[in-house]
Formats: structure tokens, sequence, C-alpha cells
């Protein structure tokens, strides 16, 4: 029954590989998303100015148990971020924008990848019901007097 209606959701086979091909391209599409925060993360976490932040603010903590009159740090992300590199060579604003353009370009393959579904899914139930209908349109009288009436529409909500 499955397989009927997987087949009947496209016309042709074509499609039907086409449609699997494009739900395959947007989880791909979200696991480069996924891949590329990571990659962002790290390249942060590696980061030089930001190890040196956590060392100078544990020793801030330090000192400031000692005097009160220490100075909190600065935070190298308080100077100008497209002077200060990454470690890959990326500046922050390449990562924000790739991994924007990326969210972006999932919305609208996600929206993109229901629609077809939805589509596909309201032809597979209209061909496989017409051709339901057809069949106890044309089948004979001797069906409906050894099938009580409610086991017939029953069946037909069902599909």
């Amino acid at each position: 029954m499955y397989a009927q209606y997987v087949l009947q959701m496209a016309p042709n086979i074509y499609l039907l590989i086409a449609l699997f091909i494009f739900v395959v391209f947007v989880q791909a599409v979200m696991n480069v998303s996924d891949w590329w925060l990571n990659l962002w993360f790290e390249s942060y976490s590696n980061d030089k100015h930001v190890s040196n932040y956590r060392t100078t603010a544990a020793e801030y903590q330090r000192s400031q148990n000692d005097t009160e009159t220490a100075t909190p740090p600065v935070s190298p992300n308080t100077t100008n971020t497209t002077q200060t590199k990454w470690s890959n060579n990326i500046d922050q604003s390449t990562y924000i924008y790739i991994y924007s353009s990326l969210c972006i370009t999932l919305m609208i393959l996600g929206v993109l990848r229901v629609l077809c579904f939805r589509l596909a899914e309201l032809r597979a139930s209209a061909q496989l019901h017409a051709q339901m209908f057809n069949s106890v349109v044309h089948t004979s009288v001797a069906f409906f007097d050894s099938n009580p009436v409610g086991r017939i529409m029953l069946t037909s909500y069902r599909m």
C-alpha cells in the first residue's frame, strides 16, 4: 500500500527521483550550516585574544580579591572587529555573513521542501481516492449484497 502511495506522488519516476534528490540537498545544506557554525566556534575558541582575555579575567578576579583598586581587563572584542583577525585568517563578519546566508537559504529551501511534499501528497491521495472510487462504482451489485455499506464507507474514509 505504501509503495503505491509513493509511486502516486509523482506522475513519473524522474520527478520522484528529483524530489528525493531535493530532500537530500536540503539536508546537506542543513549539515553544512551546522558544520560552518562549528568551524566558527572552534576558530573563536582557539583565538589567542580570547584565551588571553580568559587569563586576564582570571588574573583580575585574583587581584580583585587582593585589592579593591584593580581595573577590569578590556575585552579584545571591544576593539574594531574588522581589524581583529580570527585563527583562519577569516574575519568575524565573514563568518556571520556566510552563516546568515546559509540560514536564509535553509529557510527558503525548507519552505520549498514542505510545499513540494504537500503537493505530492495531495496528488497521491487524490489519485488513490479516484482509483478506489472508480473500483467501487464499477463493481458488481453482488459485492454490495455481501458487504455492509458501513464497512465500505469505513474503508474509503481510512484511505
